[in-house]
């Protein structure tokens, strides 16, 4: 009767023990589901912030090279216009 009885409980803890180890697993694999999310959240929102940083290097290195051709070309004007000026006057 008395091992009957530890053998019930011995089974009983056996059973709670696999399904705990279930749960266990399951957890796991939620856990691990969602850390993946977090990452891809997270590396979506680097590639976000990076992809926004070099648009607004782009914009500013056209911006300065528009302003350096329209100096260019003034200054090219200017030197046009002093050596025909030059030119009349000697």
């Amino acid at each position: 009767m008395v091992d009957e009885a530890l053998l019930n409980e011995i089974e009983t803890l056996t059973a709670k023990t696999r399904d705990i180890e279930q749960e266990l697993k399951d957890l796991r694999g939620q856990r691990s589901e969602f850390e993946k999310m977090v990452y891809e959240n997270v590396e979506m929102k680097i590639e976000k912030e990076v992809l926004t940083k070099v648009e607004e290097a782009v914009s500013q290195t056209k911006a300065s090279s528009k302003r350096l051709m329209i100096v260019m070309v003034l200054g090219c004007m200017i030197i046009l216009g002093y050596t025909k000026l030059k030119g009349e006057v000697v």
